[in-house]
């Protein structure tokens, strides 16, 4: 997304829906939903400021035709203009009247908070962007994203006979056009604001308020403190569930979420959110502000850091298929 000029971020942001629901190649949609209907197999492609992803999956009997609808969406995929409609009108309630739905308004202030007014880092496209859009527009920002494979890196995971498997990667993936050399992006990321921004945000009609914080720190996190991170997050959500619980008697689990980036800035940003009663939200707020500052300068307790590790031990433990695609992805980009 980084390197797309403003006035087709709009289209990239419908493109993925836009495009798995146009059919592909020489098929239409009706037609691709018929041949996939007793098939056990899913694609979707989320596009980053950094990276231009995609993750298909698939009952390992159809483990070929997953790779085959792969290759078909990087080649020959199709834009229709009534699948554009479609996304369009799903999404226009939300683009003309954010600031009435309390999840959006919410989300709209934390990122014009965190990002001020950069049309790259909006919620959402404005009504103007999106109603006039076309479909060649929404195929041809596609195509830009994702029609050059030369420098795609794939992880395959699963129950498969590896020298199978390698001949179908070959077969499909190997094939696909493009250049050998890395795509080049470019930082556009507005450094977090400096200080405490703090917004008020009036939406809705139901008596819930929600509390939102994210906080920012300049550091770079390797694997080893990926763990420690998911340690601090299990640490700092007990933490303010048992406090908001007892201080307060809120019955809502608030949610912690603590995350490494490493482009197009390495940040470490963690996220918390509860909801709460609308008379009761500065003082949820004071009271995660006060957790937050306790556990910067308080320590940890050994039992605290026992029960972290045994929880993050056992959520390693369940490994599946996107676990292992996670790791692969690491080794093959952090050698």
């Amino acid at each position: 997304l980084s390197v797309l000029p403003e006035e087709q971020l709009a289209a990239a942001f419908v493109a993925p829906g836009v495009v798995t629901s146009s059919g592909v190649g020489g098929v239409d949609q009706v037609e691709l939903e018929r041949l996939l209907a007793d098939e056990v197999v899913s694609l979707s492609f989320a596009p980053e400021q950094v990276d231009d992803v995609f993750s298909a999956s698939a009952a390992t009997a159809s483990a070929e035709l997953m790779l085959q609808l792969v290759h078909q969406y990087l080649t020959e995929p199709r834009a229709r203009a009534s699948a554009l409609e479609v996304q369009v009108s799903e999404l226009e309630p939300f683009a003309a009247n954010p600031d009435q739905i309390p999840g959006v308004a919410s989300a709209n202030a934390l990122a014009r908070a965190r990002f001020g007014d950069d049309r790259r880092f909006e919620f959402l496209p404005s009504v103007d962007e999106l109603t006039q859009l076309t479909a060649d527009d929404v195929l041809a920002v596609f195509e830009a994203m994702y029609g050059d494979a030369g420098d795609l890196t794939v992880v395959v995971v699963g129950d498969f006979d590896p020298e199978v498997m390698r001949e179908l990667v070959s077969r499909y993936l190997g094939t696909l056009p493009g250049d050998a050399s890395p795509d080049e992006w470019i930082d556009h990321q507005p450094s977090p604001p400096a200080g405490v921004t703090d917004v008020t945000v009036r939406a809705g009609t139901d008596p819930v308020g929600r509390a939102t914080l994210l906080l920012s720190a300049d550091i770079s996190v390797d694997q080893v403190g990926e763990i420690r991170l998911e340690m601090l997050e299990n640490i700092l959500s007990t933490r303010l569930r048992e406090r908001l619980r007892e201080q307060l008697g809120a019955t809502y689990a608030p949610v912690v979420v603590m995350e490494a980036e490493e482009r197009p800035d390495e940040l470490v940003e963690t996220y918390i959110e509860t909801s709460t009663a609308p008379e009761l939200v500065d003082q949820v707020v004071a009271e995660i502000d006060t957790a937050v500052a306790e556990l910067r300068t308080g320590g940890l307790t050994d039992d605290e850091v026992a029960a972290a590790r045994e929880q993050v031990r056992r959520d390693l433990e369940l490994v599946s298929n996107a676990f292992w695609a996670s790791q692969l992805l690491y080794a093959e980009t952090h050698p």
